[in-house]
């Protein structure tokens, strides 16, 4: 029996068996596509080498930049490691403030005391050479308003920018330079009181005087900044205003010269162009050049033609009045207390007042510099 179920065994299977088994015409398409492919490997220093290239899809859900690259971005910048630092002094000068309040003799308070010391050296330590970034700044601003000037003179052609706007930036060319200049001489004078605090000037009275103009000319910076936050403040409200007539009268003429399409008579505005004469009555009607929008910082290389160009640039708009608001915030703070200072307002002056208006400073600056951060 079992030599007769060998032999059945070694016979050829039936049809349906067979049928089973050979692969369909769809199954046999199906193998010739896979075995054409060449079957991919992860290469072999993808994980020994460390600067291999990771999806930070996988690490963070995201599709870009994670908070840990942000942070690294964040802190790399001089600014950004100011402004943290200002954070921490200001957080442990309050906490120091309200233990040894309750306590005189406390460890940890004494020891907030000194992180709030140490950390105010450490931020004047950080400003050294700092003016020389003022002076790069101020070069250039000298140099945009030449270029400025020549194109106020220069026929401007066809599409001329609107006088508000161009006034608006010739005055803040000019306020941003004198501001560089305040804040060049302040970051140069840090450096003198920086020294004083080290005690590499022993003089008690140069010391006074040195801290004295220090305060001047930090007061001088915080006025001008001041007023360069206003005007940036009005200037995105213009331009938040231009591109939004912009868009509607641009969306008005485009039904115009549809109805006129559809009527089967020619647009005015059609015939103007067949003669040349559209791009002239285009500009007429607008309330400005195109690219005077643009130039201000709208983030549109073209003009204002769909909703998502218009919802583009109210974002780049936005943005730049967030920073604006927030620079504000921080410099009021710190002109309150830096005024208090020179005239010894004793209100101004005093250890809680300092400390809100500092934290209220410092937290501004975080803020703003980590949104302005790019990665």
């Amino acid at each position: 029996a079992l030599e007769g179920w060998g032999e059945h065994a070694r016979r050829d299977p039936p049809d349906s068996a067979r049928r089973s088994v050979l692969p369909s015409p769809r199954g046999r398409r199906l193998g010739r596509c896979f075995a054409s492919r060449p079957r991919a490997y992860p290469a072999d220093n993808a994980l020994s080498d460390p600067s291999a290239e990771v999806n930070n899809t996988s690490l963070s859900g995201m599709g870009g930049p994670d908070a840990l690259d942000h942070s690294v971005a964040f802190l790399k910048q001089r600014d950004g490691l100011d402004k943290t630092l200002k954070l921490m002094r200001y957080v442990s000068s309050i906490a120091a403030y309200n233990i040894l309040a309750d306590d005189p003799s406390s460890v940890t308070g004494t020891k907030l005391r000194k992180l709030d010391k140490s950390t105010g050296i450490t931020r004047k330590y950080l400003k050294l050479g700092k003016f020389l970034g003022n002076l790069k700044e101020l070069r250039a601003l000298l140099r945009a308003g030449e270029i400025a000037s020549r194109q106020r003179i220069a026929p401007a052609g066809n599409r001329t920018p609107d006088a508000a706007l161009a006034s608006a930036a010739a005055f803040a060319n000019r306020l941003n330079i004198a501001s560089q200049l305040a804040q060049l001489v302040y970051n140069f004078a840090e450096q003198l009181n920086w020294a004083a605090k080290i005690g590499l000037i022993r003089d008690a009275r140069r010391r006074r005087k040195i801290e004295r103009w220090t305060s001047v000319a930090e007061l001088a910076t915080y006025v001008f900044t001041i007023n360069v936050s206003m005007l940036t403040l009005w200037r995105c409200a213009q331009r938040e205003t231009r591109a939004r007539r912009e868009y509607r009268d641009r969306g008005r003429r485009k039904k115009d010269d549809d109805a006129g399409d559809t009527a089967g008579v020619p647009s005015p505005l059609r015939l103007l162009r067949g003669l040349g004469l559209g791009a002239r009555h285009d500009s007429e009607t607008s309330t400005g050049s195109d690219a005077s929008v643009n130039d201000d910082g709208s983030g549109c290389d073209g003009t204002i033609r769909t909703e998502r160009d218009l919802a583009r640039a109210l974002e780049v708009i936005a943005r730049e009045r967030t920073s604006a608001v927030l620079a504000l915030v921080a410099d009021c703070a710190d002109v309150l207390v830096c005024f208090g200072d020179v005239r010894d307002v004793r209100a101004l002056t005093a250890p809680g007042t300092v400390n809100a208006m500092g934290l209220v400073s410092a937290s501004c600056g975080v803020v703003d510099k980590w949104r302005a951060t790019k990665v």
